[in-house]
This record gives C-alpha cells, sequence and structure tokens, in this order.
C-alpha cells in the first residue's frame, strides 16, 4: 500500500493516474478514501468529470474529499455544483460539517453566478457554524460583496470581524475604489496606520487607484513615498510603476508622469513599461497636446492594441480626424485587430469627414460575427451616426431596423439613433419630421 501511495505522489500526467485507477480496481481498492483521495484531488485540477466520478464511487467521503471536489467546482464553469455538493454532505448519513475551507468556495460559486441572496445564506451558515471570526472567511465575505457593489454590508462584515489583515483592508481599499467611493479608500489608509497594519505593493496600487480617481496628486505623492519608504524603490514592479504614471497622468502632472517612466530601468524598452507608456500617451492627448502624445507613442519600444487606441481616440479628441483614420489603417496593417473603443473612434472621424468609403469598410469588417465588438450598442451607434452624417440616410435605417429593440436596456441609445438619422436628413435639405414617422410606423406594428 505505501509502494502505490508513494507511485500516486509522483503521478504528473492524466495516462499515469488512469493507469494507477486501473491498478487500483484490479487489486479491489478503489473504493479506499486513503488511496482515492490523492488521486481525486489529482483529477479534480485536470479532469474535473473523472474526478466527480471517482467521487460518487465512496461510500462515506469524508470533509476533506468534499472539500477538494467543492473547491474544484467553484473554480470551473459549472459553479452551481459546488452548491448542489454542499447541500449533499450537509444532508449524507452521517452529515459532515462545513470547515473554515468550505465556505470561501461557496462564496465564491455564489458570486460566480450572480446570486447574492444565496451568498446572504451561505454568510448564516458561517455564524451558525461558529466560524465568523476566521480571516480567510472574512476576506471572503467582504469580496463577495464588494463584487455586487453592496458596500453597505462590506463595511458591516468589516466592521463586526475581531480579525483583520492587510488583505482584508486591501479588499475594501479596491472595493470603495470600484465603487466610485475613493475617499473612503483613503481613509482606510488612515485605519490601517492607527492600527500599525503594513500596507503591502497591493495596498499602495490601490490608494494610487484613488488618488487617480479623485485626482488627488497630493496624497498621490505621499503614497509615492510609502512606496519607497516600504519597497526601497520601485524597480522592476510593473503593477506600480503602472498605477504611479497613470496617478500622475490623470492629475495633470504629466512631467512628473514621465519622469517616472524615464528613471525605471528596462522601461524604454520592451512589454512591461506598454501601461505605463500608454497612460502617458491618452493624458497628454486628451490635454490637446497630441504632438507629444504621438512623439512618445513613437518612441514606445512596443505597443499593444490598448496604446493604439489611446493614440487614435486622442487624434479624435482634438479634432485632428484624418490623422485618426491614418493609424487606425496602419493598426489593421498590422495584423492586430482592434478594439471596440478605437473601431468607434474610427467610424466617428469617417462622420466628421464625410468619409462613406471607408466607414462601410470599416462597418462590414467589424459588424459581422466574426468581431467580438459587432453587437455591442457602441459600435451600432456609431455606424448609423457615420452613415446618417455622411448622408447615406437608406443605409442608416437599415441598421436602425435590424437592431433597435424597445425592450433593450438601453433605450437611450436607440434614442441618439433616431436623433443621428434625423439631423442626417436635416443636413441633406429633408424638412419632414422623421420622428412622426417613426411614430406612424409604431402605429401601424400596433
Amino acid at each position: 500500500m505505501n509502494g502505490l501511495k508513494a507511485v500516486l505522489a509522483s503521478c504528473k500526467t492524466i495516462p499515469e493516474a488512469l493507469q494507477i485507477q486501473a491498478q487500483m480496481v484490479v487489486t479491489g481498492r478503489h473504493q479506499d478514501p486513503f488511496l482515492m483521495t490523492p488521486l481525486i484531488s489529482f483529477f479534480a485540477t485536470n479532469a474535473l468529470h473523472h474526478s466527480h466520478l471517482l467521487f460518487s464511487q465512496i461510500p462515506n467521503p469524508d470533509l476533506f474529499l468534499f472539500n477538494v471536489i467543492i473547491r474544484a467546482f467553484s473554480l470551473s464553469h459549472t459553479p452551481q455544483r459546488a452548491l448542489s455538493l454542499y447541500k449533499s454532505m450537509l444532508s449524507s448519513s452521517p452529515p459532515v460539517s462545513p470547515d473554515t475551507f468550505t465556505f470561501p468556495f461557496l462564496l465564491k460559486s455564489c458570486a460566480k453566478l450572480s446570486l447574492p441572496k444565496l451568498g446572504l445564506q451561505v454568510q448564516t451558515h458561517v455564524i451558525k457554524s461558529g466560524f465568523a471570526p476566521d480571516i480567510f472567511i472574512v476576506n471572503a465575505l467582504l469580496h463577495f460583496y464588494f463584487g455586487f457593489g453592496d458596500a453597505r454590508n462590506a463595511c458591516k462584515v468589516f466592521d463586526e470581524s475581531p480579525v483583520r489583515d492587510c488583505v482584508s483592508y486591501n479588499t475594501m481599499i479596491n472595493g470603495f475604489v470600484r465603487a466610485g467611493r475613493a475617499s473612503c479608500a483613503l481613509r482606510v489608509l488612515g485605519e490601517m496606520g492607527k492600527l500599525c497594519v503594513e500596507p503591502d505593493e497591493y495596498t499602495l496600487v490601490a490608494l494610487l487607484s484613488a488618488c487617480s480617481s479623485l485626482e488627488d496628486h497630493g496624497t498621490g505623492r505621499v503614497v509615492h513615498g510609502l512606496v519607497y519608504r516600504k519597497l526601497g524603490c520601485l524597480g522592476g514592479n510593473e503593477l506600480l510603476v503602472n498605477a504611479l504614471v497613470d496617478m500622475y497622468a490623470k492629475c495633470g502632472c504629466l512631467e512628473v508622469a514621465e519622469r517616472v517612466v524615464a528613471v525605471v530601468s528596462g522601461l524604454r524598452s520592451g512589454k512591461s513599461g506598454v501601461a505605463a507608456w500608454t497612460s502617458l500617451v491618452s493624458a497628454y492627448a486628451l490635454r490637446g497636446e497630441v504632438e507629444v502624445a504621438r512623439r512618445l507613442f513613437d518612441q514606445m519600444g512596443e505597443r499593444d492594441v490598448v496604446s493604439w487606441t489611446a493614440m487614435i481616440s486622442g487624434y479624435c479628441h482634438a479634432g485632428r480626424f484624418q490623422e485618426a483614420l491614418e493609424l487606425f489603417v496602419q493598426l489593421e496593417d498590422l495584423a492586430t485587430e482592434p478594439d471596440e473603443v478605437a473601431v468607434v473612434a474610427a467610424l466617428s472621424a469617417c462622420a466628421r469627414l464625410g468619409a462613406l468609403e471607408l466607414g462601410t469598410r470599416i462597418h462590414h469588417k467589424y459588424g459581422g460575427e466574426n468581431w467580438q465588438g459587432g453587437h455591442h450598442r457602441g459600435f451600432t451607434c456609431a455606424v448609423v451616426d457615420m452613415y446618417a452624417k455622411c448622408g447615406s440616410i437608406d443605409a442608416a435605417l437599415a441598421v436602425f431596423c435590424k437592431t433597435s429593440d424597445k425592450s433593450h436596456p438601453e433605450a437611450k441609445a436607440t434614442e441618439l439613433m433616431l436623433r443621428d438619422i434625423d439631423m442626417g436628413l436635416k443636413s441633406i435639405g429633408h424638412t419632414t419630421d422623421f420622428f412622426s414617422q417613426i411614430a406612424l410606423f409604431d402605429n401601424f406594428d400596433d
């Protein structure tokens, strides 16, 4: 038996594991929990369906096995199975009681399934089981509530918890930033200082994000100082470099942001500095300094789609529509698929320049089934706007009639499309009230 256990411990591939399983079946040990546990654990991360099949053949699985399979399903595309297994665990004979490892997996499953009420029930089970003070469960609950934008319940969990660690504070800071309450995030930093909880790099990144949201470069400089006091230097910490540059750029301190990029070794080339350089490009372009933005863009050793999008959008923002389209065509020539923001910006430039031929090509190329942004409302609105402003009202109406849906939650976008068409009609001398025509069609349908 010890020899078989040693073989299980060294198992690396699925074929090896299947051979071990076959040997266990032949020797009649395939229902031995002591031997099956490492085999089920191996398959849980490599072949979940097979792992569950083996699990179901164990007469009385223990808590460790339940946690293994619940965890695997919570990370899978079928997290509902984790919740079903939890119910089976409680109703088994004899019942198996959960521990502190069980509940974080259940909360993750509820979050993935967008089931906040079920998450509340899980929290009730946590309290009844006496695990409310456990730090892993506290952090899982904070992440769960902020995931649904429920800052009130997250704060309640945080305030009532007798234990907190750096992860707890990081989750609170990040949660407040995402909820648009950056000032609350900065107050959490003050509390960390009072309780002598040392921030880590993730704390500092989250705080810099809060300063970016508030455009508070004063506090941002304080956090910048904390970075050097706690970590010694930025070094190759990509997250911190990107967060610092983004903070200074959004606060309008572009020269400082540029110096941060310049002094960090290795950022003049390679992929590690792409996000930082992109923040600079975007900030200069939005400030109207497109020549500086283009200089930085050209200096980048490597660019990603976001970099190109930032420069294209910057040209549009500055009214430099011809340059925006030229850059968009260059991006296409690289055989790199643009994102929705870049395509919408290009369509907007076509609308302003009356470039119907190019706009039509962009519409047909990116409006099909194979492009992930082809069904987004932003793309559709941009297409209708482009056709209408280029005077191709029939094409604008065709796109509008194909995609409009009164029951769609983004009804405001439909109204904007209608106004684009109406403006297009008026620009070519059509004096009939387009909205009254739409009303007649609506009455006819009724």
